[in-house]
């Protein structure tokens, strides 16, 4: 099975970063599928699912706006909010915000 690295990056902090082998992302022109050896691009996110595959677990969670950028078999989307389905307390006090100062 390919692998590539993910890294999950809001304005303050690192939220994932590691080996996947798929992810699924929101963009302006709908869902993105991105699997090991992706030619280099770069898209726009919307708040949305994030589907996260890895050899041994599916994560899930919801990213707000944002930008996906992939090159050299690694993939680092940049949003502005994220939490993990499951998780109580959001990941990122900008959800409620707005902020828009990212992009």
């Amino acid at each position: 099975m390919s692998f590539y690295v993910l890294k999950i990056l809001l304005p303050e902090k690192k939220i994932y970063d590691g080996e996947v082998t798929s992810i699924m992302a929101a963009c302006e022109n709908g869902p993105l599928t991105v699997l090991a050896g992706h030619a280099p691009m770069t898209a726009m996110l919307v708040e949305g699912p994030l589907v996260v595959k890895t050899e041994r677990e599916v994560l899930a969670g919801i990213a707000g706006r944002g930008v996906l950028q992939v090159a050299r078999n690694e993939a680092v989307l940049m949003v502005h909010s994220f939490k993990w389905d499951g998780d109580d307390a959001e990941d990122a006090s900008s959800q409620a915000s707005g902020n828009d100062t990212m992009l």
